[in-house]
């Protein structure tokens, strides 16, 4: 990240950090770049600003890009932007992850989280690479952990997994809905 701060600054380009899944606290800092030490000169955030109870999402932006609007008109708008209950809960959320030290947390339970999936990699037979930095995190699913090969190819499916998805929605299983009960998606209730 250092390097790519370095690169935007000797060539004038302009660094943007899209934060909204990753920020706030997701990965033990505030903002993923916080990691790095580097400082975007934009950062657009979303999610976790109001812990998605109110839809807002937000860019925040260094002092000499902020200057330019006050003297030139933004010609833009959005949705959600400026909306009064929005703007306060995310004033409220980012209280409740200072009292309640929530970045910490994420933090500590990131090294517990990271265990975990070293764990399940040794243990099931479709994982391949996992990582995580705080509680943000992947697992890789593959046929077979020695080659590597996809499970499906990226964006897609895969006969086996359609073939589960099926079967799981004709018999009402709640196998694939592990985690997610729904009153809008019947078989997961």
């Amino acid at each position: 990240m250092q390097g790519l701060r370095a690169l935007c600054d000797k060539h004038g380009i302009l660094l943007i950090a899209d934060e909204v899944m990753a920020g706030f606290g997701r990965t033990g800092e505030w903002f993923s770049v916080d990691h790095w030490k580097v400082v975007p000169d934009l950062i657009s955030m979303a999610k976790g600003l109001t812990s998605a109870y109110v839809q807002l999402g937000a860019v925040g932006m260094r002092r000499h890009i902020a200057d330019h609007f006050e003297k030139n008109v933004f010609y833009g708008g959005l949705t959600y932007n400026s909306h009064p209950l929005a703007c306060a809960a995310a004033l409220a959320t980012i209280a409740v992850y200072e009292e309640d030290r929530l970045i910490g947390n994420s933090r500590r339970m990131g090294t517990v989280m990271r265990g975990m999936l070293e764990d399940l990699q040794h243990r099931h037979p479709s994982l391949g690479a996992t990582r995580n930095i705080g509680l943000f995190g992947i697992v890789e699913l593959v046929r077979n952990p020695e080659t590597r090969e996809p499970m499906a190819p990226f964006n897609g499916t895969s006969p086996e997994m359609q073939a589960l998805a099926n079967s799981s929605v004709r018999k009402g299983s709640t196998r694939l809905c592990d985690g997610i009960r729904s009153s809008r998606i019947p078989h997961c209730v």
